[in-house]
């Protein structure tokens, strides 16, 4: 008799950690299970390099603020020649002032407003990186947007169309950050 209530809890013992150790490895936040979104967060951005515009430099073409208005029925483009954003037809729920705010001229830091919109259809962001420290590395750069409810950046795809630009194609508006390394 004494057996088998040992043999009963030993069994019973077993049966439980099987079940915990079954239950934290299948859990897809476990560090067992890494998340295949984390490769796109950027919790600590210390090592990125932000793309950076040369202090002093003059561009007469290039503004800090542009805006326009775009239409919900054509779509439309606004551009301060370093972003350049391309509303297609129905992207927005209706004619929409669009503006960009480049905040520290000296870097490709760019607010996009109205903040928060949603897009209908993806909206194409351009970066000419002509007079950035990033001049013919477009293979090297990508974009980062800021997700303020977690309150970190985060790796958006991007495809360069030649040396000197890249694109991403957005489904919303927050802070974006054209970057390189990572």
């Amino acid at each position: 008799m004494f057996n088998f209530r040992l043999a009963s809890k030993s069994f019973a013992l077993l049966a439980c950690t099987a079940l915990l150790l079954s239950t934290i490895g299948c859990n897809t936040g476990s560090v067992t299970a890494p998340d295949p979104e984390s490769e796109l967060i950027v919790q600590d951005p210390s090592f990125i390099r932000i793309l950076s515009t040369p202090k002093g430099a003059s561009y007469p073409d290039r503004a800090v603020v542009a805006a326009e208005m775009i239409s919900y029925e054509y779509g439309g483009s606004v551009s301060n020649a370093w972003i350049t954003l391309d509303f297609p037809a129905g992207a927005l729920d209706k004619d929409t002032e669009i503006s960009i705010n480049m905040p520290e001229p000296d870097k490709l830091i760019v607010e996009l407003g109205p903040h928060g919109i949603q897009f209908n259809r993806p909206v194409e962001l351009r970066i000419n990186l002509n007079g950035t420290n990033a001049e013919g590395m477009a293979d090297n750069a990508y974009l980062l947007w800021f997700n303020d409810d977690m309150g970190w950046w985060e790796k958006l795809d991007t495809a360069s169309e030649d040396p000197n630009s890249f694109k991403a194609h957005l489904t919303h508006f927050s802070k974006y950050s054209g970057s390189l390394g990572g």
